[in-house]
């Protein structure tokens, strides 16, 4: 039994464990994430980048404040970078600066950084389809046919088996921003906590008193953000919407309408629910929509200091469940000062008492031992 005397002692402890354990892992992911291309411009050394899956300008600001300064950036050097890249990439509105595109190009410096000269890339060297590097031979190549050339050598490169632990480090790659895999590996997790087998179809007709709860975050009507999804289905095809709601797709894009209507006694929404539910097209809004929700709750554990994977994906589902008010009163209650083992215990602590609160935490961290025991078989 640990005293309250004990207790700073084994809190330092675990602290002590937890970062041994996690800078071991790191050293396993010691490749980029993405690939980062410095160049020489008249503006001064510019990064170049494409954005990846669930990017964001925050989660690449402190990406890459950690690549070239190696500590987290401030709330103010992230204002900054912000700023900048908006300018530079002509991100002139607030939608065009928070709803980046899969494979868009930017280019984007980092405030008061230094950043490093241009390594030139080493030639490539291909491994023949025996698994022998093939004899050295001089290509003369006339310019016209270097993209030949380079063609060739690509395809003589062995592209090699994947094996349980590069199935680990592809999980975890993104692990040090809220971007690419990691987002999808714990939005599984707390899409899991919410409705388990049944994913996009999920309905509860009554979540204890707030009205229905549907789909793979249960966006709930009285409490949640279920009109969210409602007006985001009606963009992603205003007809397909109004043809399965019928006289009543307009009243469905009002917020307060939505609130009190009647989704299980009235026949054309309760039928118009499901149809929207098992609709192919409105179950990639509800992808969309997940993803945007998991990014923002990473954001929002490592702007309060839950950066390791294990706090990040608790408070995930934390997010999920109490909505980012109740999440970020939640977490202000924390101390700052313990390690963030400590913090995370005592964050569970003060959300014990939400609905099945107990498994839905058990469940994310049995998830991300889990990983780590994959990671740290290899």
């Amino acid at each position: 039994m640990v005293t309250g005397a004990d207790r700073p002692a084994k809190d330092t402890q675990i602290a002590a464990a937890e970062t041994i354990q996690q800078t071991a892992v790191s050293s396993k992911l010691h490749e980029d994430v993405r690939h980062l291309h410095i160049v020489e411009t008249p503006a001064g050394r510019l990064i170049e980048l494409k954005v990846g899956p669930d990017d964001t300008l925050l989660n690449l600001g402190r990406e890459l404040y950690r690549k070239y300064t190696h500590h987290d950036p401030s709330k103010d050097a992230l204002r900054a970078f912000e700023a900048d890249a908006a300018r530079r990439n002509n991100l002139l509105t607030t939608a065009a600066r928070d709803h980046l595109y899969l494979g868009q190009p930017l280019k984007l410096s980092l405030p008061g950084v230094t950043l490093p000269h241009a390594e030139k890339a080493p030639p490539l060297k291909a491994v023949s389809q025996s698994g022998h590097p093939p004899k050295e031979t001089t290509v003369k190549a006339e310019p016209a046919k270097a993209e030949q050339v380079k063609a060739a050598q690509a395809k003589a490169i062995t592209v090699q088996p994947e094996t349980p632990g590069s199935r680990a480090q592809a999980l975890m790659k993104g692990s040090s921003s809220c971007s690419g895999e990691w987002s999808n590996m714990v939005a599984q997790w707390v899409t899991h906590n919410e409705v388990s087998q049944q994913k996009f179809v999920a309905f509860n007709p009554n979540d204890h008193g707030a009205g229905i709860s549907i789909g793979l975050l249960q966006w709930n009507q009285k409490k949640g953000r279920l009109p969210e999804l409602l007006q985001d289905w009606h963009q992603k095809d205003p007809g397909k919407f109004d043809r399965i709601f019928g006289s009543y797709a307009a009243n469905l894009l009002k917020p307060d309408w939505v609130r009190s209507a009647d989704f299980v006694g009235t026949p054309t929404l309760n039928n118009g629910i499901h149809a929207a539910l098992a609709d192919g097209e409105f179950q990639q809004v509800q992808l969309s929509l997940r993803n945007e929700h998991i990014v923002k709750s990473c954001e929002v554990a490592q702007s309060n200091g839950f950066t390791s994977l294990r706090g990040r994906a608790v408070v995930a589902d934390l997010f999920n469940q109490i909505g980012e008010r109740g999440t970020e009163h939640a977490l202000h209650k924390v101390p700052k000062s313990k390690p963030e083992s400590a913090r995370i215990e005592e964050l569970k602590k003060i959300t014990g008492g939400r609905v099945n609160g107990h498994d839905r935490v058990t469940s994310i961290e049995e998830n991300v031992k889990n990983i780590w025991r994959q990671l740290g078989s290899q």
